[in-house]
């Protein structure tokens, strides 16, 4: 599981479940990230809204965790990205 926000490498291997948690907030983050690997999932992380559309259009994901308020841009933002460039994958939305 990769913590490193600037990571634009690949997604989860194959036959693993594959989701990626945008949020700026690292404590958040760290928290999602230790929840999942202890459920044996593996997840990408972003921690602004042009990571997270950079992530989406370089691997496939089955779910998206998903921030509203980035420091660069609204979530909303990144739900229209998805759906301008035809991805449709599920996201949840996580705003506190």
């Amino acid at each position: 599981m990769s913590l490193d926000n600037n990571d634009n490498s690949g997604t989860a291997s194959a036959g693993e479940a594959s989701l990626l948690v945008v949020d700026d907030d690292q404590d958040v983050l760290a928290s999602i990230a230790q929840l999942l690997q202890h459920h044996d999932h593996q997840a990408d992380m972003a921690s602004t809204g042009e990571q997270a559309c950079q992530k989406l259009v370089s691997g496939q994901y089955g779910l998206v965790l998903l921030d509203l308020r980035l420091p660069d841009m609204h979530g909303q933002d990144v739900m229209t990205f998805m759906h301008g460039k035809g991805i449709d994958t599920a996201v949840v939305v996580i705003s506190g």
